[in-house]
């Protein structure tokens, strides 16, 4: 259990219960910040058969799924683009 809590990406929350003596353990995300503004990342561009990439830095805090700005270092221009995980931006 304590892995789980160090290792998540966002916070969790842990519910331990026992039902007829066994065990049950629910993971919960708490849709925490998964990342900052100022974290580096890494922007991709796909179309096809063809993938781009690019490094960036975050705008702007943000959670997996969420559509946030974020500096490509390479053109210095911001763009949006969604957080698949942390440390990753998709452009779409």
């Amino acid at each position: 259990m304590d892995h789980l809590r160090q290792t998540a990406a966002v916070p969790i929350i842990v519910w331990r219960f026992k039902i007829q003596s066994l065990l049950f353990a629910i993971a919960s995300d708490c849709g925490g910040v998964a990342a900052h503004s100022g974290d580096q990342v890494t922007i991709l561009l796909r179309r096809g058969t063809l993938t781009l990439s690019a490094p960036g830095q975050l705008l702007q805090d943000g959670r997996i799924g969420d559509t946030i700005q974020v500096a490509n270092q390479v053109t210095k221009t911001a763009i949006r683009g969604v957080l698949t995980e942390p440390g990753l931006v998709e452009i779409q």
